[in-house]
């Protein structure tokens, strides 16, 4: 354990990572990359100006036997009620993006400083779903218990590496290893300027995406997104019937996906977003299929189709892969309702295209 000193110390930030590793591997990546990236970190601090808060370093043993060294901080140390948060730093594979897969609950003012702190950061509430029902523990299982804030931070890449012999020097890779410690010194520079005194919030949904920083908002944003979504698909469908219009049977189809939003909205809402901005993309479709003339022109209505498919692709697509090296086989049955749900979302540019085609179909037919 160190403790950098603070200029003004309103709560300290505890950063934390386990030094022991599974009798079967070396432990390079699980956890000795973590310890490096804590030193790396400290070294880092104590060579610039001091921070306002103190910097505690804590690194644990016995973490693979059940997490013994974080449970002795919080249930003995005299520091255990000092820290207003902590950062945990871990690995699940040899290699790959760093992502703050875990965070407490009441995570909005955690998010908003990690967006702060590191704006191209990688990051689900998707994850934070997750880990409320799976038992996968960490160190910072440990310090939920003990009430104190924290976010996990992983890498998952080449799992089949994970607690093996293969897990030495030679197969960590460093551009993993630099992200952490990345994340570590922004972090703690950023929680060691801020007032850490009686920080509370709400719960966030938050995703990372190409287009923007990450990407961050209240939990009680997630019903009324889903219901103005749902009111327009029920106005688009109104307007097909009025109109004699093939795209009911479309609206039926998005229907589907807007009744799975409500129920998760309500049970797991940091995951709606993976079905709510694709499905808005896909109404806002709709309502211009419905609404638009049968001739194709190269107007407003033609940039929309081809914007709106984006979170589709941008959100769903790009979970796939994470949770294929995650969950191996598992994973299959999600990758299959994960590309329905992007083929529904799609279906007024595929209707689009049908239609435009058809006219040369039905010429090269009669020919």
């Amino acid at each position: 354990m160190a403790r950098l000193p603070g200029t003004d110390n309103t709560r300290p930030v505890l950063l934390a990572a386990h030094y022991d590793s599974v009798a079967t591997a070396p432990g390079a990546s699980d956890d000795g990359h973590g310890v490096a990236a804590l030193i790396e970190t400290l070294r880092a601090l104590r060579s610039a100006p001091q921070l306002r808060n103190d910097v505690i370093f804590l690194l644990t043993d016995g973490e693979e036997q059940g997490m013994r060294g974080a449970a002795l901080f919080c249930n003995e140390h005299p520091w255990r009620n000092d820290p207003a948060l902590v950062l945990n730093f871990d690995a699940r594979g040899t290699g790959g993006q760093v992502t703050m897969f875990e965070t407490t609950d009441g995570n909005e003012w955690l998010v908003r400083a990690l967006r702060a702190a590191v704006p191209g950061a990688n990051a689900t509430s998707l994850g934070y779903e997750v880990s409320k029902h799976m038992s996968n523990p960490t160190d910072l299982t440990v310090f939920k218990r003990a009430k104190l804030a924290g976010m996990n931070f992983a890498f998952i890449d080449h799992p089949e590496l994970y607690h093996s012999p293969a897990d030495d020097p030679a197969h960590l890779d460093p551009r993993s290893l630099q992200e952490q410690e990345t994340y570590a010194l922004a972090l703690a520079r950023g929680f060691g300027a801020m007032d850490l005194r009686d920080r509370k919030s709400g719960d966030a949904v938050y995703f990372a995406w190409r287009l923007t920083p990450l990407v961050v908002y209240p939990v009680f944003w997630v019903k009324p997104i889903a219901w103005a979504t749902l009111l327009a698909l029920t106005g688009g469908i109104g307007i097909a019937l009025h109109r004699r219009r093939r795209g009911v049977a479309v609206g039926a189809l998005l229907a589907m996906p807007a009744a799975v939003l409500l129920w998760v909205a309500g049970v797991a809402p940091g995951a709606s977003y993976l079905i709510e901005w694709p499905l808005a993309g896909g109404v806002i479709s709709y309502l211009v299929l419905v609404t638009a003339s049968g001739v194709v022109r190269i107007d407003w209505r033609l940039v929309v189709f081809a914007i709106a498919p984006a979170p589709a692709f941008l959100l769903i697509a790009a979970m796939l892969r994470p949770l294929m090296v995650g969950l191996g086989p598992q994973a299959v049955p999600i990758v299959v309702v994960a590309s329905l749900l992007i083929l529904i979302c799609v279906l007024p540019q595929i209707i689009l295209v049908i239609r435009k085609a058809r006219p040369r179909f039905v010429t090269a037919a009669a020919s």
